[in-house]
């Protein structure tokens, strides 16, 4: 290999900063990137969105732009195969920032608790929105169906989206959705907003959408289709070039650096 051949640049482009000091240092950042993109042979951009994006804001990496999605864990995939529970659970797991839109997650299961009243909803992770979150379930008095976990190891993570009746992923501003890739991967029914790189996962009919932009009543209509046949929802078996293993995008990689 060449000197440069293994600098590759992962960008993870969502055309937008999604907080006022993000927007700043962006300004700072982005002559940065260009100056990056010139002494790379290859930019790895995780879906079609996200390729569309850089050529657009960076017209110079056109040429050099790979499409390479984020992986599943083989071993996770063939340990965790996802069965209907015998209770309603609905699964979020990500960063709990405002643009994720858990939010609306909560205010749907609060549309849903008279009709599902044994309907569990977890939601996985950590950040700066989660105290507001707890004082919206707080106030729409849905707490007691709501457990909040974070610090889970993999299993544990793949444990709960094996065991998931719905994995939901609501934002609309995602390079690929790492989440909602684990989940298909293991045949979890995943509603996704239609919109930015989830947006592909919907393409390929291996997640349930929501129109943008999304709104509570949305998402309660589509989690109650989901719940009243999961089974139907259900990916598993579905074969699809977005849906790949560590080791296919680790031996990608390496085709794309030794080229």
């Amino acid at each position: 290999m060449g000197s440069q051949s293994s600098l590759i640049f992962t960008p993870h482009y969502v055309g937008r900063i999604n907080s006022r000091l993000g927007r700043v240092l962006f300004k700072a950042y982005r002559p940065l990137v260009h100056k990056l993109i010139k002494k790379v042979p290859r930019i790895i951009c995780t879906s079609r969105f996200e390729a569309r994006l850089m050529a657009a804001t960076f017209p110079d990496s056109s040429a050099k732009i790979e499409l390479i999605p984020n992986g599943v864990d083989r071993e996770f995939q063939e340990k965790y195969p996802w069965r209907e529970p015998a209770e309603p659970r609905i699964l979020y797991a990500g960063r709990l920032e405002r643009y994720k839109n858990v939010d609306k997650i909560l205010r749907a299961v609060a549309q849903l608790q008279p009709k599902y009243e044994d309907l569990k909803t977890t939601i996985v992770g950590r950040g700066p929105f989660k105290p507001e979150l707890l004082k919206l379930a707080a106030s729409l008095k849905v707490n007691g169906g709501v457990e909040w976990l974070e610090g889970l190891t993999r299993d544990e993570l793949f444990e709960l989206y094996s065991s998931a009746t719905a994995v939901i992923v609501p934002s609309e501003s995602e390079s690929m959705g790492v989440a909602a890739a684990e989940a298909i991967g293991v045949g979890a029914p995943t509603i996704v907003a239609d919109a930015s790189g989830l947006a592909e996962f919907v393409e390929e009919g291996l997640a349930q959408p929501i129109e943008p932009p999304v709104t509570y009543v949305k998402l309660a209509q589509k989690i109650e289709e989901v719940l009243e046949d999961p089974k139907r929802f259900s990916p598993t078996g579905m074969k699809s070039p977005l849906i790949k293993t560590w080791d296919e995008v680790a031996e990608q990689t390496y085709r794309s650096c030794a080229s």
